[in-house]
């Protein structure tokens, strides 16, 4: 499942009982270290990264042009190149996991993704996201 049970329960409450979801006006991304399931775990920490912030996916652009439309195999892709702080962490972390928030910082935990490849960042690196690691596939 890349939904969060946030996300779920919320989109049901909407459909099947005339709830009211409002879609976050932004969405931020974050970097896990293992999967996040359904609340956003094994995010990147201070410890392990001190200048670690999530990203903002929209850029000041619109959700229409950062993120793609579904492709066929209903993956949405974000567009937008999105660069992290310099790594700054005592030691090498991977990341094989991102996920999306509504909020820069705490907030609720949205959807997340795999990576197409996992990527090990070591001291004075950089992660950059771009359109080849960051699709959340709609299930």
């Amino acid at each position: 499942m890349s939904a969060s049970q946030y996300t779920i329960d919320n989109i049901l409450d909407a459909l099947m009982r005339n709830g009211t979801f409002v879609a976050p006006a932004q969405l931020w991304v974050s970097l896990h270290t293992g999967d996040p399931g359904d609340a956003g775990a094994n995010e990147v920490t201070g410890t392990e990264w001190s200048s670690y912030v999530r990203r903002d996916s929209l850029q000041s652009d619109t959700k229409a042009n950062a993120w793609a439309a579904p492709d066929p195999n209903d993956i949405v892709w974000n567009q937008k190149q999105l660069i992290y702080p310099v790594f700054d962490g005592p030691s090498a972390i991977t990341i094989t996991y991102f996920g999306i928030w509504d909020a820069e910082t705490v907030g609720n935990f949205l959807t997340y993704g795999v990576l197409t490849t996992p990527r090990t960042i070591d001291s004075s690196q950089v992660f950059v996201a771009d359109r080849d690691k960051l699709g959340v596939k709609v299930q």
